[in-house]
């Protein structure tokens, strides 16, 4: 299943992003491609953190204007 993430223009935009399961020690990247294809152009790459520790799974994604 997959959602629709909707990205404004000229704002920072912030999403929570819940993987239940333990992420803490995980390296994590988030990009926005032109194209599904992980070869595709780059537009951008979300901030990603911890919302708490990480050992819950909870992400905070942040992509800046």
């Amino acid at each position: 299943m997959s959602n629709k993430v909707i990205v404004y223009k000229n704002r920072t935009n912030r999403l929570t992003v819940n993987l239940g399961i333990d992420v803490s020690a995980d390296v994590l990247t988030s990009q926005i491609r032109v194209e599904e294809d992980h070869n595709s152009a780059l537009i951008a790459t979300w901030g990603i953190s911890f919302a708490t520790d990480g050992t819950d799974g909870v992400l905070l994604l942040t992509l800046d204007d």
